[in-house]
């Protein structure tokens, strides 16, 4: 696997490495070995299988307690976004665009815990009249509690954390 890594020093928090490579191969990290894994606008770009893998690929490699952040664009709106152009995906390099129910699924069924989810650009009118509306890029809200009402999801989850006298196969010791 061919990975790009950056280190940084952040202010208060320490050195934070960055690794931008593919997400849904990543036998090159050891298992609870990361702090945070982040999927910036990404899963999308592959098909439905390898989402899965990605998600749990970022389980494996994360820490007890570590997070999970992502964002995508939703296809609850995008979908009424290209219906008056033949009903495809926003890009033209996307191979699957998540609903929000679809995408809280994923996430649970991976085997993590769903913190916060949000929206990004709510959508208000274009989600009540199924009509898309551009002035909702103006008018709504930046960010809202219900991410199936805006053009772009957002999960934070995470990892169970091990509890004390436990093993990491779930067991009491």
């Amino acid at each position: 696997m061919t990975c790009t890594e950056t280190s940084l020093n952040a202010a208060g928090s320490g050195k934070v490495s960055v690794h931008y490579c593919d997400m849904t191969l990543l036998e090159d990290f050891e298992d609870e070995s990361f702090d945070l894994v982040w999927s910036g606008q990404s899963i999308e770009h592959v098909d439905t299988q390898a989402g899965a893998r990605m998600c749990r690929e970022a389980f494996r490699v994360l820490k007890p307690g570590g997070s999970f952040c992502l964002d995508t664009p939703n296809r609850g709106i995008t979908e009424i976004h290209t219906r008056d152009v033949g009903g495809g995906f926003i890009h033209p390099e996307h191979q699957h665009e998540y609903y929000a129910d679809e995408l809280r699924s994923l996430l649970l069924d991976t085997g993590f815990d769903i913190e916060l989810e949000r929206g990004v650009c709510e959508m208000p009118h274009t989600s009540a009249t199924g009509m898309f509306h551009y002035d909702d890029f103006v008018l709504g809200n930046v960010i809202t509690s219900d991410p199936a009402d805006a053009y772009i999801l957002y999960f934070q989850c995470r990892k169970k954390a091990l509890s004390v006298g436990s093993s990491a196969d779930g067991e009491r010791r």
